[in-house]
């Protein structure tokens, strides 16, 4: 499975496809109030946004706007730390651009796990990315899981 397939398969587990009615798939605010349709596409910044703004979406749309997010966030991931770009790396580089798709690149930017990446100590790369479980302070069950289905990830060579 090449690495943006595994991508989308580990996004789909833990975004889901939420809010369908018939064939239409409905705008819905995340856990912590921004309006989102899909796959977890954030649809605007600003929390607990009336809906009916947004129109809704197929489900074939749905599926591209997540391959195109995700195309996008791998190529941050590799443009912001290239040595994923190895071969042994690519389930690492998957479990980055997750990352980058739930947590955003200026969090990863940020961050310490950036510079585990960077120096390749993918233990302790692990143990970093299963510290982002918060959201608005609050400890997500969701994001537990996710964080250490990256970890296991960053710890898997190809």
């Amino acid at each position: 499975m090449n690495p943006l397939d595994l991508g989308a398969t580990l996004a789909k587990e833990f975004e889901g496809l939420k809010k369908v009615v018939a064939t239409m798939v409905t705008a819905y605010h995340d856990p912590v109030g921004y309006p989102t349709i899909g796959y977890g596409n954030l649809l605007s910044k600003v929390k607990w946004e009336d809906l009916s703004k947004y129109p809704k979406k197929t489900f074939a749309e749905c599926e591209a706007d997540l391959q195109n997010e995700l195309l996008h966030k791998m190529q941050l991931a590799l443009k912001t730390s290239p040595n994923l770009a190895k071969r042994e790396n690519a389930y690492r580089l998957v479990a980055i651009t997750d990352f980058f798709f739930n947590c955003g690149e200026g969090n990863y930017n940020i961050s310490t796990l950036k510079r585990k990446v960077k120096e390749e100590d993918w233990n302790e790369a692990a143990f970093q990315i299963n510290r982002w479980v918060l959201a608005d302070g609050k400890k997500l069950a969701g994001l537990v899981r996710r964080r250490l289905a990256e970890g296991q990830l960053l710890l898997k060579e190809f």
